[in-house]
């Protein structure tokens, strides 16, 4: 209903910071819980970041990482994810149950996915992205951190798709069997490969997507 503007500029209504959709007064007025909720949870950083870091000043990782914050940011919140940014990566959780999602959130994790990667590669003087992706049960919702409020998910989950995008090399998207089992219409081209991930008991089997 556009809260955004006229009568609720007025009343001081303000855009989130995890999606710009939805009014930052949503989030604070949410009480202090967690659901268990099914979501897919994507994780993205820049590569090679640290070593980049070593042969440049802060004044020049600035403006690189801010580049890389402003398109997740446009591209990830345009789908109904809530973003959370951490360093020099992006965690992104899509909550299922969500209309706009459902059945397709796997398409749309990789279709924002992809977006993310190209506007990386026609960016100047940026680094390549890599990226992993997993889908499970978390527990979602506000969490206390100080006299502020954070909206994030936890989980294995949440561990599996940080190890996922650990694992993932220069331009690649890496996702869990369950996503891509979860991908619509024609599967993409992808390498099958078993990952040994830390803190793992059983070995994983992910696909590397082209």
């Amino acid at each position: 209903m556009v809260p955004f503007g006229g009568v609720g500029k007025v009343f001081g209504i303000r855009p989130s910071a995890a999606n710009p959709n939805y009014c930052r007064s949503c989030f604070e007025a949410m009480p202090i819980t967690t659901h268990e909720l099914e979501v897919g949870v994507l994780f993205a950083d820049l590569r090679g970041f640290t070593s980049w870091s070593e042969t440049h000043g802060s004044r020049d990782a600035t403006p690189l990482v801010s580049r890389f914050y402003a398109s997740a940011h446009r591209v990830l919140t345009s789908d109904d994810a809530f973003v959370d940014f951490i360093g020099d990566q992006v965690m992104a959780i899509y909550c299922v149950d969500m209309p706009s999602l459902g059945a397709r959130t796997a398409d749309i994790m990789l279709a924002a996915t992809r977006r993310l990667i190209d506007a990386a590669r026609q960016g100047a003087e940026s680094l390549p992205v890599g990226a992993g992706m997993h889908m499970g049960k978390a527990q979602v919702g506000s969490l206390a951190t100080g006299k502020s409020k954070n909206f994030t998910a936890i989980g294995d989950v949440v561990n599996t798709a940080a190890r996922l995008q650990s694992a993932a090399g220069a331009n690649q998207i890496l996702v869990s069997e369950k996503v891509y089992d979860a991908l619509s219409g024609e599967k993409p081209q992808a390498d099958r490969t078993t990952l040994n991930l830390k803190g793992k008991a059983e070995l994983l089997t992910a696909f590397i997507l082209h």
